[in-house]
């Protein structure tokens, strides 16, 4: 499941770049906003398998039935596309390319820990409760949603650079508030500016590199996928070490760190 996972999201951001670079326009952002609507709502759908009660492997088999019927329907629209830049295999980036691996690097580390320890953020330092908790990442869901569908409408005007420093600086700052508040609804709009200026890191270092050739592409994200899975005991040793303000503090030197690779990625002023 994992390395199809990992198949999928190599060829569908691949298309990607390829479609941006054959119409000359921004999309990407806009492909990676799915990717946020499928995870909503798959969690809705999730949530209803619960509630009514139905059974794990009953849920996975009607679930794998969906996607292999999505599969089969789309599957003659999807553009027999190979690109015309790929290395024989893969090797090691040169500078400018290591660069976007170690944002997207962050980015991983970032985006992970923020899902799988928002709701415990609300039930324990908030005290919400774990009915509540799971507005938390529903928040965040929904800015990083809604900022993915504006992200290509502001790259024409704005670099992607730009973006992802202003997204990241907002996102420090968002987690500040949720922090500080300790507050229900001012921690909530925390939440909410984390999501928004998260956003865009994915899909703009994705989109670039995938300009410059598949092997990039695939480097960024292995890169990404080495974040996500080192990050997680890591942040669990820093949370029961200074509790959870500590580990979200942390994850704010995180995304400062990303701000600094972005400002010294030159591929991103594309």
């Amino acid at each position: 499941l994992g390395g199809a996972g990992g198949g999928f999201n190599l060829a569908i951001n691949a298309l990607g770049a390829n479609f941006e670079t054959r119409m000359g326009i921004s999309r990407m952002s806009t492909i990676h906003s799915w990717f946020g609507v499928g995870n909503l709502g798959g969690a809705l759908i999730g949530a209803a398998a619960t509630a009514l009660l139905l059974s794990v492997q009953f849920h996975f088999l009607v679930a794998s039935l969906l996607m292999f019927t999505i599969i089969i329907i789309s599957f003659r629209f999807i553009p027999d596309e190979r690109s015309t830049l790929r290395s024989s295999k893969l090797s090691w980036p040169d500078s400018s390319i290591l660069w976007l691996a170690l944002i997207i690097f962050l980015a991983a580390c970032t985006e992970a820990s923020i899902m799988n320890w928002i709701a415990l953020f609300y039930s324990d330092y908030l005290e919400t409760g774990e009915k509540i908790a799971a507005i938390g990442y529903t928040t965040y869901a929904t800015a990083l949603l809604m900022m993915r569908f504006l992200g290509d409408r502001l790259r024409s005007s704005i670099s992607a650079q730009q973006l992802i420093i202003m997204g990241t600086l907002i996102a420090v700052f968002g987690i500040v508030v949720a922090v500080i508040g300790q507050d229900f609804y001012i921690s909530s709009l925390g939440v909410f500016l984390i999501g928004a200026g998260v956003a865009l890191t994915f899909p703009f270092v994705f989109s670039v590199a995938g300009k410059i050739s598949a092997n990039a592409l695939a480097i960024v994200m292995i890169f990404g996928g080495i974040g996500e899975l080192i990050s997680q005991p890591i942040l669990g040793v820093v949370i029961q070490k200074f509790g959870l303000d500590g580990g979200f503090y942390s994850i704010a030197c995180i995304i400062l760190l990303t701000t600094l690779c972005t400002w010294k990625a030159k591929l991103l002023h594309r």
